[in-house]
This record gives structure tokens, sequence and C-alpha cells, in this order.
């Protein structure tokens, strides 16, 4: 009885466990481009990053080897300092990373970017004294 019991227990711990296991091999929903430039027009990174449906934008750039974007999170999203090893502040005080989706000005912060398929990001370094 013990025997049947453990066997039991153990094939019904074995199910779950591999119930929960991710597929790694799990297919795409689609595909998206980001580019990062610095103020002197130089291209830092440019990047194709694959994602899932449920997937969030700044998770995805965050743990991307090249991008490895990083900031501060506020009640409005994100307020990124760094892209790519380049601080906007060590340039200098008047400079942020301005975003771009698929070559416009976005409307919203990067906190905010619905993931598309084929979506072009584009983040450039920018001196907010020089808008025109």
């Amino acid at each position: 009885m013990k025997k049947r019991f453990l066997f039991l227990l153990l094939a019904f711990l074995a199910i779950f466990t591999l119930a929960g296991c991710k597929n790694s091999n799990a297919k795409e929903d689609g595909k998206f481009s980001v580019e990062v430039i610095d103020e002197t027009d130089k291209v830092l990174c440019n990047e194709t990053i694959g994602f899932k449906e449920g997937d969030n934008i700044v998770d995805l750039l965050k743990a991307n080897e090249k991008i490895k974007l990083d900031g501060t999170m506020s009640e409005y999203g994100i307020y990124i300092t760094t892209l790519c090893g380049k601080n906007a502040s060590d340039v200098g005080k008047t400079y942020f990373w301005s975003l771009y989706v698929d070559d416009k000005v976005s409307e919203v912060g990067l906190s905010s970017v619905e993931l598309k398929n084929g979506m072009k990001i584009k983040l450039v370094l920018t001196d907010w004294t020089k808008l025109s």
C-alpha cells in the first residue's frame, strides 16, 4: 500500500512539475527592431528582438545584453537613464533619451508602447534645449 501511494505521489508531482515548465522553444508572436543613437548620431546598438504575447517592452530591453536599458520607475512609467552603457546625464544635464516609434515621435512613454510585429523603436540621446 505504501509503495502504491508513493508511486502515485511521485507520478502526481512529476506531472505537475512538467506541466509548469515553460516551453523554451515556444514560437515568437513577433519581432521588433531597436536602434539606439547617441548625441553625435553614432549608432550604439541595433537589435532585433523577438517577443511573445504578454511580454513587456521595458523588460525585454532591460534583459537584452547589448541594450541593457536602465532607468527609474515613476507613476508615469520608466524614465530612461542608460542605454547601451551610455548614461544621458553623463553627457550633460539637459540630455534625455527621446523615443520614436515607426519613425515618429512617440506620443506615449516607453512603458506604454504596445508591442507589434515589425515595429521600429529608435531611442536618440537628445539635448532638450536644442529642440525647436
